[in-house]
């Protein structure tokens, strides 16, 4: 995306400038300097790749902690709900075995 072409455009500058710093004259010392140069600048790329890489995984794991959250969330008011369900079925059975049982226990009844 956006930040890989950055990175990228990053990495071209500091290799650029590190070579342009070293070419003045060919010497050994100047190849040296240049080799190091780059070696600190691939360096300073990996460390920012792997910073980017674990910043991403953390994203990805939050996510998926929301999700998991989200998806518990669902689950305990599903089960209360269904608590809620039983209890009334209970309590209409209850009822309606104690109205029967006086409507047999009245002295007019059938």
């Amino acid at each position: 995306g956006i930040n890989a072409e950055y990175g990228k455009q990053w990495y071209q500058r500091r290799v650029r400038e590190a070579v342009v710093s070293t070419q003045s004259t060919g010497t050994k010392e100047m190849t040296i300097a240049k080799e190091a140069a780059l070696k600190r600048v691939r360096l300073e790329v990996r460390q920012r790749d792997a910073e980017a890489e674990s910043s991403r995984r953390k994203e990805v794991e939050k996510q998926q902690q929301e999700k998991h959250n989200e998806l518990i969330g669902q689950l305990k008011a599903a089960e209360a709900r269904n608590r809620i369900r039983l209890l009334r079925i209970r309590y209409n059975n209850v009822r309606n075995g104690e109205l029967e049982q006086m409507i047999a226990y009245q002295p007019t009844s059938i």
